[in-house]
């Protein structure tokens, strides 16, 4: 049985319990429920109100900028706590039947620094049994996800059905000369930029030396390999670069281009295709996804037949919504 926590309830602070006004009819006296009283039983555990409370907390501390979920988004804040609060719940309870026991050093540091940040007594038993839970899933998690070494076969099955998982990216080679802006400057600079960006391109295209050019005049750090920037990956250029330089064809040089550190010409050099990497190059890393995917299933697999079996109790009233965090009663 979860032992109920009765120091808590001085430790809850008033705009926690303020989520838990049940909604009253027009007039009605509205009251805070016992942080002692009983919110939901697990298998016949007792998760109190005060504990309920105290996984808002923490959530809506975790969660929102501002402490408190957005308008209209009360009801389904509160019910993903509940419902977070049963699954730790039955997780943990499965941890220790495999005979796992919290890691007590852990705790104790976790404990130490709260206490260090002026926490009570009873704020502390009240997360000393937060941290000895998340203790305990953790390594259920990590007992339950650690797979065996999956069979040749279903690693080339695995590989065989997502290719995209082994798939090169597209690749483009460019040289660039980058004349560049300081952020602080004015439209005078930027002007001048281009100017000068437009001159360089009348160079080349008049058959100027392209390496030559970068070495002189570029600020980009491929000035000293002429510009080449080797093959990059799709998607790792900037925007403006990446977009003008698919219409272009090898060799082809693109118009000036504006980007964050000033203005570059660029000539794409070459590009290649994206291609999928043969099996046995990538059959170890195949192993370790499919490992991976294979716990995350069992663990999806734990977590679903524990709720099934699961007898679950809850007060639902204690879930209507109430009010934003931190809201005063009688304003509501």
């Amino acid at each position: 049985m979860m032992r109920v926590r009765n120091g808590y309830a001085n430790a809850l602070g008033a705009a926690t319990l303020a989520l838990l006004l049940v909604a009253a009819p027009a007039g009605a006296a509205r009251e805070a429920p016992d942080p002692a009283a009983t919110f939901a039983t697990v298998n016949g555990t007792v998760i109190t109100v005060g504990e309920y409370a105290q996984a808002l907390r923490h959530e809506a501390r975790d969660s929102f900028y501002h402490g408190q979920p957005p308008e209209g988004g009360l009801a389904r804040f509160q019910r993903r706590v509940a419902d977070a609060l049963v699954e730790r719940e039955l997780l943990a309870t499965e941890a220790r039947r495999r005979g796992l026991s919290p890691d007590a050093e852990a705790v104790e540091a976790g404990l130490a620094r709260l206490a260090e940040r002026g926490a009570d007594e009873a704020a502390l038993a009240a997360e000393r049994g937060r941290l000895e839970a998340r203790s305990l899933i953790d390594q259920l998690e990590a007992v339950v996800q650690a797979q065996p070494e999956p069979d040749p076969a279903a690693v080339r099955a695995f590989y065989d059905a997502n290719p995209a998982l082994f798939t090169e990216p597209a690749k483009l080679k460019l040289a660039v000369i980058l004349l560049r802006v300081n952020p602080g400057e004015g439209s005078t600079a930027w002007q001048a930029a281009h100017e000068e960006a437009e001159s360089i391109l009348a160079r080349l295209r008049d058959g100027a030396d392209f390496a030559e050019l970068a070495e002189i005049h570029s600020a980009d750090g491929s000035a000293m390999d002429g510009g080449d920037l080797g093959y990059v990956h799709e998607g790792m250029l900037a925007p403006e670069i990446e977009a003008a330089a698919r219409e272009l064809t090898p060799g082809e040089l693109a118009e000036p281009i504006t980007v964050l550190e000033g203005v570059a010409v660029v000539r794409l050099e070459g590009r290649q295709a994206a291609q999928l990497r043969d099996f046995a190059d990538v059959a170890e890393r195949a192993a370790g996804l499919l490992a991976r995917e294979q716990g995350e299933q069992a663990l999806t697999t734990l977590r679903e037949t524990l709720l099934a079996e699961a007898e679950v109790t809850l007060r639902d009233e204690l879930l209507e919504p109430a009010g934003g965090i931190g809201a005063d009663p009688d304003e509501r």
